[in-house]
């Protein structure tokens, strides 16, 4: 006669590791799905504060920063200020930002002034030294950037900012999956198990993908280690843990250009 409570142990550890039915997360995504991009950004000259600048045409960027990294900057603005004056950037909001960096100086290619938080750029603020920010000035309009002096850190043509890394979690363009915001909920689970399938559509030859898991604990989320398909091969199956976060999605980090991706999760 079988031991039926041994056999019932098996089946309790058996069921333990079971993996969830597939979730279909992401289809058809492409790269530019995943990242956001630097806004237009206005200036003029603020000749009601004190600045350390010369009466000549200075040029301006903005590039947007997320955990995963920063964005390509934006267009360049050109404006010639008061000799020691200042200059006063506006700067629309761009959701999924965490920090706008901005460039300032005479340079075509303007050097880094400063980064500052979106919570900063809300409220309004001033620049008063290179990457130090301070409170606005009386009656300063918010979402406004008092700048008193031009930068002189990495230009805008550096490598750091030459490549779009800006990936917002919370804005992937994830599957219509009903019922759901779109995240997955890992709640209580410990492993996922993420599949990414790269279809190279009319290309001739099986193109590259690099995918990137992010947890969410609490209010914020964090990058995991990214997982490749190499060029040629079609899928591959990562593992990410999810022990103690509340919600997972996968974000296309780059992909070979005319290719499209679909990413599926199991969770244990």
């Amino acid at each position: 006669m079988p031991d039926t409570n041994r056999l019932a142990a098996y089946r309790t550890v058996l069921t333990v590791v079971e993996r969830d039915d597939p979730i279909l997360h992401r289809t058809g995504a492409t790269a530019a799905g995943d990242l956001i991009a630097a806004p237009t950004v206005t200036a003029a000259k603020d000749d009601a504060h004190v600045g350390v600048m010369a009466a000549a045409e200075h040029k301006i960027a903005v590039c947007v920063g997320t955990c995963y990294g920063y964005s390509v900057r934006s267009d360049i603005i050109a404006v010639t200020p008061t000799e020691n004056k200042c200059v006063l950037l506006t700067i629309p909001q761009v959701v999924g930002a965490e920090t706008y960096v901005i460039f300032f100086s005479t340079d075509a290619a303007p050097k880094r002034l400063c980064e500052i938080t979106e919570a900063q750029r809300a409220a309004g603020c001033s620049v008063t030294a290179v990457s130090t920010v301070g409170a606005p000035y009386a009656g300063q309009a918010a979402g406004t950037v008092t700048l008193k002096l031009v930068g002189t850190g990495a230009a805008t043509t550096d490598a750091l900012y030459a490549t779009a890394a800006a990936i917002a979690p919370g804005k992937v363009a994830i599957a219509a999956l009903p019922g759901t915001s779109g995240v997955i909920d890992c709640t209580g689970r410990q492993t996922a198990y993420v599949r990414a399938i790269v279809n190279p559509v009319a290309l001739t030859a099986m193109p590259a993908l690099t995918v990137v898991p992010f947890v969410k604990t609490g209010d914020a989320w964090a990058p995991g280690t990214p997982g490749i398909v190499t060029a040629g091969v079609r899928s591959e199956t990562f593992t990410v843990d999810v022990g103690g976060a509340s919600a997972l999605v996968v974000a296309v980090k780059t992909i070979t250009s005319g290719a499209t991706a679909d990413v599926a999760v199991q969770l244990v």
